[in-house]
Parts: C-alpha cells; sequence; structure tokens
C-alpha cells in the first residue's frame, strides 16, 4: 500500500504542476498523508489547497474527516476547521455543509439536536441516513419517516436508501408506499445486503400484521415469495377463508424453506389433524426435531402426535425428554400419565 500511495502522490504532484489550482489533487494528497499518519504532508496538502481556493469545499471538507475523533482528531479541533471556514460563505454558500458534518459526526439518539443542525445545514444522503438511524433508536417512528421521505425523494437510485426509506415507511404501517419502494431498490440493485436486510425486515412485519390483517398476507407473499413467515401468513388468511387445500400448500412451501420453524411445523400439524393424515404429521416433527434437538415444544408435540396414533411408549419418551428441557405443562401431563392405573 504504501508503494501505491508514493506512486499516487508523484502522479498528483505532476497534476498540480500543470494545473496548480486543481482543487481535487490536494483533497487527494491531504488524504493519503492521513492514512500514512504524515501530519505535516496533511497540514501541508490543506494549506496549499485553501491557498489555492480559500472558498473551495473539496479541501476543507477533507481536512474534517481527519479531523474526527476516530482518526485521532477531536470536536474541538472540528469545530475550529467549521469556524475558520465561516468567513468564506458569502462567496460560497456551499460551505455551509462543513457545519452538517461536523454535526453528524456526534449525530445520535442522545444528541438528536445534532441530527437535526446537520439536516438544516442542507439536503445531503448522509445527514438525512443518520438522522433516520438517530430517530429509530429513539423509536420516534414519525421523525424518522419525515427524514427518510426526504432521503428517498434525493437518492431515488440509490437502492439503500430507497429500502431504508421502505422500512420507515412500513413502521408508520404505510405498506403500499414500502412495497413500491422495495420493488424499485430491488431493480436498482438486488445484490445489496443492505437492501436485502432492510427488506427482510419489512416482509417480516409485513407477515405479522397479516396475522391481523389478511389481506396484506398477499403482498408479503408477492414482495418475497421465499420467506417462510410470508408463506405462513398467506397460509393463515386462506384458513380464515374457508381455503384448506391453498393454506396446506403454502405451509408445504414454507416447511421446505424452513423446515426448523416452530410456528410452520404447529400448522402443518393443525391441517393435518383435521385430516385425520396423523401420519403424515410426525416426519415434519421428527426433521424439526433433527434441526433444533433442545426445543422442548418440538418433542412436547410430536409425543401429542405419537399418543393418537397409538404408539403410547414413543409418546411418554418424547413426553419424558420435553420435561427433562424444562417445559413445564409437559412435566404435568407425564405425571398424569404414570399416574394411570
Amino acid at each position: 500500500m504504501a508503494r501505491l500511495h508514493v506512486a499516487a502522490a508523484a502522479d498528483l504532484n505532476e497534476a498540480l504542476r500543470l494545473r496548480p489550482r486543481l482543487i481535487a489533487a490536494y483533497s487527494e494528497l491531504l488524504a493519503i498523508a492521513a492514512m500514512q499518519s504524515d501530519g505535516a504532508g496533511v497540514q501541508a496538502a490543506y494549506e496549499a489547497g485553501v491557498a489555492a481556493c480559500p472558498a473551495c469545499v473539496t479541501v476543507r471538507r477533507r481536512r474534517l474527516h481527519f479531523l474526527t475523533p476516530r482518526w485521532g482528531g477531536s470536536a474541538a479541533r472540528m469545530a475550529a476547521e467549521v469556524a475558520a471556514a465561516q468567513p468564506f460563505l458569502e462567496a460560497n454558500p456551499a460551505l455551509k455543509v462543513l457545519v452538517g458534518v461536523a454535526e453528524d459526526d456526534v449525530c445520535s439518539h442522545t444528541n438528536l439536536g445534532a441530527c437535526d443542525r446537520a439536516v438544516a445545514a442542507g439536503d445531503n444522503v448522509v445527514f438525512l441516513d443518520s438522522r433516520v438511524r438517530a430517530y429509530v433508536r429513539k423509536e420516534d417512528i414519525a421523525q424518522a419517516l419525515v427524514s427518510a421521505e426526504r432521503l428517498g425523494e434525493i437518492a431515488p437510485n440509490s437502492s439503500p436508501r430507497l429500502s431504508l426509506r421502505a422500512l420507515m415507511r412500513a413502521l408508520n404501517g404505510r405498506w403500499e408506499g414500502a412495497a413500491a419502494d422495495l420493488r424499485r431498490a430491488w431493480l436498482l440493485d438486488p445484490s445489496d445486503q443492505e437492501t436485502q436486510r432492510h427488506a427482510r425486515e419489512v416482509v417480516d412485519r409485513l407477515a405479522r400484521t397479516a396475522l391481523k390483517e389478511p389481506r396484506l398476507a398477499e403482498l408479503a407473499v408477492e414482495l418475497d415469495a421465499n420467506s417462510a413467515a410470508a408463506l405462513r401468513a398467506r397460509a393463515r388468511a386462506a384458513l380464515a377463508a374457508g381455503q384448506a387445500d391453498d393454506a396446506l400448500s403454502d405451509v408445504q412451501a414454507a416447511l421446505s424453506l424452513d423446515p426448523g420453524d416452530y410456528a410452520t411445523c404447529v400448522l402443518f400439524d393443525e391441517l393435518m389433524f383435521k385430516r385425520r393424515a396423523l401420519a403424515a404429521i410426525v416426519p415434519v416433527w421428527d426433521q424439526f426435531l433433527a434441526l433444533e434437538p433442545d426445543d422442548a415444544r418440538g418433542w412436547a408435540q410430536r409425543a401429542g402426535t405419537l399418543h393418537h396414533l397409538r404408539r403410547e411408549e414413543e409418546a411418554r419418551a418424547d413426553l419424558h425428554h420435553a420435561c427433562e428441557l424444562g417445559l413445564g405443562r409437559a412435566c404435568h401431563l407425564e405425571q398424569r400419565v404414570t399416574a394411570r392405573p
């Protein structure tokens, strides 16, 4: 890396020989010096850049970045840098962004004023993003949505920013808007990890809400047909509508995606029990317990099915295991079974 820095610096210095007011070159020289812990080099690049263009943002902003505490600077040094730029604000109002950079560095759920001041310094995706996350941590979802809406407006082609707005819309119950944002985010960059994380949370919340509002179940599956939670929600909606076959199809699909999901196994159990297809239930609990051997609920559920199949010795063994794992109701049932003549 050091060799690359030396070569890059040589090219940048040659560029400045040809164009002494090439501000971007001073900014890059400053960054190279900072990464090499070369304080004198940082100061030299900064002073030369500011001398070439006192009212330019680029060098001052780069300097401010390397004055943050994580780079060995301090809030006081950042404030001094912001103050040094103030005389040139009239010549270049864009310098106001430096205020935003300094405030954004201390923006948090315990310092929301800094977040608000950063955003007031100008529409900037970084400042807005920070404000959204700070207000989420403060559990003020309405205020988080305010910044998320603006974030989506000024960054309509950013997959992670659109997916963040989708999540904020979902948290505020604006499901159709959330879905629209996710569809566009996926078109822009389906591989973005932050977008994928936001999408999972939106779909999971949508699926949970669909338990009370069944109309949302279809939207959850549309957004992610590979979500066991979404498929399970649609299955419950189908059951409520008297469409048992459709419900079973979704539950089976959910099981194929996540055989270790307890709620899905229980739903399959309920559907098969109603059909009196008890033998089909046991393999599902077998697979669940192979994945989750310490889940007492699974042992108790399989015990119940084995009991109905009149496989009493196996049922008692499962019930005993569930009790040993700490499931109180299994212990009570075991005592009752043992007490029988």
